[in-house]
């Protein structure tokens, strides 16, 4: 009996640390995750062709056509707009959301 309840306590403090690093662990992972989806929001009205090749689906033929299309006809107003470049739809429009901005 006296050799289980040291083993009991040991038991209970070392569940409680791994207990506390994983809560700790699933915070920062979190807060990571949204400081990557705030540094991956990319501008359409001063974006880079690499910065918009970055993006999911856009390659560099799209990239090309985005900038052409904001040479052309100035900035983009809203996310919209960006249909209205050749080649982007409104599926494209869908995978981009949340991850492009206008300002």
């Amino acid at each position: 009996m006296k050799k289980l309840i040291p083993i009991l306590v040991l038991s209970f403090f070392t569940l409680g640390a791994f207990s506390s690093a994983s809560v700790a662990a699933r915070f920062y992972d979190s807060a990571s995750d949204m400081a990557q989806v705030k540094m991956q929001m990319v501008n359409l009205n001063t974006a880079t062709a690499d910065q918009l090749e970055a993006l999911p689906g856009v390659g560099k033929q799209k990239a090309a056509a985005i900038i052409e299309y904001r040479q052309t006809n100035g900035n983009f107003k809203s996310v919209e707009d960006l249909v209205q470049v050749k080649g982007i739809g409104a599926k494209m429009l869908e995978k981009l959301n949340g991850q492009v901005v206008v300002n």
